[in-house]
């Protein structure tokens, strides 16, 4: 049902790009705060939901394009990641993340 699914969204009746289960269970640096940030183009740290910072954590560590969430959990910590900032150590930990799914070399277009 996933695949048919996806291949609504992405309007092609025969795609079947590769697919995984994923685990994530990462600290989050600032770094990768910051980088959800500029890419979602949210404001603050706490503007940064579970789900961009699932994304982005597994398309930097896989370099495939999507991933389909079925569970997330964050815990940030804004104030150290505030002082991270301030600090100007972006290798900092701030955060735990945790998300399961099933990730996607590629999308049909």
């Amino acid at each position: 049902m996933l695949i048919p699914a996806l291949a609504l969204l992405t309007g092609c009746s025969d795609c079947r790009p590769p697919a995984e289960d994923v685990l994530l269970d990462d600290e989050l640096s600032a770094a990768q705060v910051m980088d959800a940030m500029e890419v979602f183009q949210e404001d603050t740290a706490g503007d940064v939901t579970c789900e961009q910072l699932c994304l982005r954590t597994y398309q930097d560590g896989r370099g495939w394009e999507w991933i389909e969430i079925d569970q997330c959990t964050l815990a940030l910590d804004e104030d150290a990641f505030d002082t991270a900032l301030d600090q100007g150590n972006l290798e900092a930990k701030v955060g735990d993340l945790s998300c399961t799914g099933v990730g996607y070399q590629y999308l049909c277009r």
